[in-house]
């Protein structure tokens, strides 16, 4: 094989690596990661979980609804990848007879799992969020940076009026973008986690 043809196949193979990892970093999704309500009229409880993800950087909603008060925003994640395929496809919501919960499983760095579990307890009503074996309230700090390429993961919690930064229920790829934006400028701790856009 004459040197030229070698060296033009080692220049193929080189695009398509640089192809490949160029599509693994440039992902982008967004839709929801499961919903599900039960209950009767006044005493409905429901999960919904709308996302986007642009390379290895992920934001995800979860709204909630119980009785007495209606579907809106509960928590926010924002989330650090490792790189754009480190999430994992094992989670959904669902619905056991006193608590609706919703779940998901991510990859550290270090390759072990970190699930992330948010429940819903209906008697008496309680909102939690489990992220790597570590329970938080959900008190005023609701929003969340998950650093998945620290060693171990790194959770930071923010306080925010989440209905305000996140209104509505029908809420896709653009209403997450803006909510991100708006905590860019508000927090440096954002800044740091999702880096230059």
């Amino acid at each position: 094989m004459s040197t030229t043809l070698t060296r033009l196949i080692q220049l193929g193979c080189l695009a398509l690596l640089i192809s490949c990892s160029r599509q693994d970093s440039d992902v982008v999704a967004s839709g929801h990661l499961g919903a599900t309500s039960g209950g009767s009229p006044g005493l409905r409880f429901g999960l919904s979980s709308p996302f986007f993800q642009e390379g290895d950087r992920m934001t995800i909603a979860l709204l909630a609804e119980y009785p007495g008060r209606p579907m809106q925003a509960a928590t926010l994640l924002l989330i650090r990848l490792t790189d754009g395929k480190s999430f994992a496809t094992d989670g959904g919501c669902g619905d056991d007879s006193d608590v609706t919960y919703w779940h998901q499983k991510f990859v550290s760095i270090d390759g072990e799992n970190v699930p992330v579990r948010y429940e819903m307890s209906h008697s008496p009503i309680a909102e939690t969020i489990t992220i790597g074996g570590q329970t938080y309230p959900l008190d005023d700090e609701r929003v969340f940076l998950i650093d998945l390429t620290a060693r171990p993961p790194m959770v930071t919690r923010l306080a925010e009026d989440l209905p305000a930064l996140l209104p509505g229920t029908a809420l896709g790829r653009d209403d997450l973008k803006k909510a991100v934006d708006t905590l860019r400028a508000r927090h440096e701790a954002v800044e740091d986690l999702l880096g230059a856009r």
